[in-house]
């Protein structure tokens, strides 16, 4: 979030872009043979919902 940061600090507003979790995980390649990448989705939950506390600490407004 350093460059959300120094665009601030030059006058420049940005909106971040951030790949929604469901399409993360579908779009992750696995080397084990029939792994369901979904799985994984209520921990991945968890962890962009710090992430967008984090950017919302960090004064981004819209995502």
């Amino acid at each position: 979030m350093g460059e959300h940061a120094e665009a601030r600090r030059l006058g420049v507003e940005t909106r971040p872009v951030l790949v929604g979790p469901r399409s993360f995980l579908l779009l992750a390649k696995s080397t084990e043979p029939g792994f369901a990448p979904l799985r994984l989705l209520d921990g991945l939950l968890e962890t962009y919902a710090e992430l967008l506390e984090r950017m919302a600490a960090a004064g981004v407004a819209e995502v």
